[in-house]
C-alpha cells in the first residue's frame, strides 16, 4: 500500500493483535476497517468512534485516495467545535489519520485514563519514548 499523502510505501506494524500501516515519511497512520475499534477496546474505549462520520463542512486539504481501493476519501470533521479532519474511505476500507490526528481524536473523546493507555500503546507499537521520533520495526511478513 502507498501513503495517500506522499505516495511512499506504508509499513505494517503490529502490537497486541492490532495492525497499523504507517508512513515513515509523513508519519500518517492507516487503520483498516475495525482496527481503530480494536485500539479503542484495548485502551478502555478512549476514542469516540461516534464522532467519526460527520461530513466536514469545509477543508483546505485536497482529496486523498484510499490506499486500499484508490477512491477519493471523504473528509470527516471530528473536532467537536474545533476543526479536526480525518480521511475516511467511502467504501468502508478504513481511516487515514495525519500525524497528530490520533492524539486530537483521543483529546476530544470522553475523559478517562485511556489517553495515557493510547500513548503507552503507541510507544510500545513504535518502540520509542515520548521524546523520540517513532521508529517502527519493519514488517518482515510482507505487505497485506
Amino acid at each position: 500500500m502507498e501513503c495517500p499523502v506522499c505516495i511512499t510505501p506504508l509499513i505494517a506494524v503490529e502490537r497486541q493483535q492490532i495492525e497499523v500501516d504507517y508512513c515513515l515519511n509523513c508519519r500518517g497512520l492507516w487503520f483498516d476497517e475495525g482496527e481503530l475499534e480494536l485500539l479503542a477496546d484495548s485502551t478502555g474505549h478512549a476514542i469516540d468512534l461516534q464522532a467519526i462520520g460527520r461530513p466536514a463542512s469545509a477543508s483546505s486539504e485536497k482529496p486523498r485516495r484510499c490506499p486500499r481501493c484508490r477512491k477519493a476519501m471523504d473528509k470527516v470533521d471530528i473536532g467537536r467545535g474545533y476543526s479536526l479532519y480525518i480521511d475516511r474511505c467511502p467504501a468502508g476500507e478504513g481511516l487515514w489519520l495525519d500525524r497528530g490526528e490520533l492524539g486530537g481524536l483521543v483529546d476530544r473523546s470522553p475523559k478517562t485514563d485511556a489517553p495515557r493507555e493510547v500513548v503507552n500503546f503507541l510507544g510500545e507499537l513504535f518502540g520509542s519514548g515520548p521524546a523520540a521520533p517513532p521508529t517502527p520495526p519493519i514488517n518482515t511478513g510482507g505487505e497485506r
